[in-house]
C-alpha cells in the first residue's frame, strides 16, 4: 500500500516488478539440500519419499515463493514416480530426486483461489455484512456513507497485516 502514490507523483520511481516464475537453478540448489537433510543417508520407503517431498515443497514455498502455494499432487503420481526411480535398495538417488521433483512441478499448479476468495470476502463480503447487521439492530446509529468506507478500510488494512495484497 501507499507505493502507488509514488508511481503517480512526478518523478516518482516504479518498484520492480515480481515475477511469479521459479528458478530451476534455485529449485535445484533447494532440492539438493532437502535430499541431503531428509533422504540421504536413510532407509526409504514410500512414506519416508513422501515426506521428504511434502518437506521439501514446503521449504521452497516458504524460501522461493513467498506466500504463493504450491499444490501437492496426488499420492498416486508420488507413488509412480517413486516406484520408477528408485533403485534395487529402495532408495532414491540425488539425481533422480531432482528429476522426480522437477517432473512434479512441471505439472504442479500454483495457488492463488485463496487469496482470490479473501480478497473477495475482505472487501465486499464484511462490508454487506456490516451494513445488514447495522441496518437490523441500530439502524440510526452511524450513517451508511461512514460505516461502509470504515469496514472496507479496515478489511484492506487486515489484508495488508496478513501479506494477502
Amino acid at each position: 500500500m501507499g507505493q502507488s502514490i509514488n508511481k503517480l507523483s512526478k518523478g516518482g520511481k516504479q518498484p520492480p516488478q515480481t515475477s511469479k516464475k521459479l528458478d530451476p537453478e534455485k529449485i535445484r540448489n533447494t532440492v539438493d539440500r532437502c535430499y541431503q537433510t531428509y533422504l540421504e543417508g536413510s532407509d526409504s520407503n514410500h512414506a519416508h519419499f513422501h515426506y521428504a517431498v511434502c518437506k521439501t515443497v514446503e521449504v521452497i514455498n516458504v524460501e522461493l515463493c513467498g506466500f504463493t502455494q504450491i499444490m501437492m499432487p496426488s499420492e498416486k503420481k508420488i507413488g509412480e514416480l517413486y516406484e520408477k526411480n528408485r533403485d534395487r535398495k529402495g532408495e532414491i538417488p540425488q539425481g533422480k530426486f531432482e528429476i522426480i521433483l522437477m517432473e512434479l512441478f512441471k505439472g504442479a499448479q500454483i495457488g492463488g483461489g485463496g487469496s482470490f476468495r479473501d480478497m473477495f470476502l475482505f472487501i465486499y463480503g464484511f462490508p454487506v455484512t456490516a451494513v445488514l447487521v447495522k441496518q437490523l439492530l441500530f439502524p440510526d446509529s452511524i450513517p451508511n456513507e461512514i460505516l461502509i468506507p470504515a469496514v472496507t478500510s479496515a478489511s484492506v488494512f487486515a489484508l495488508a497485516k496478513q501479506n494477502k495484497i
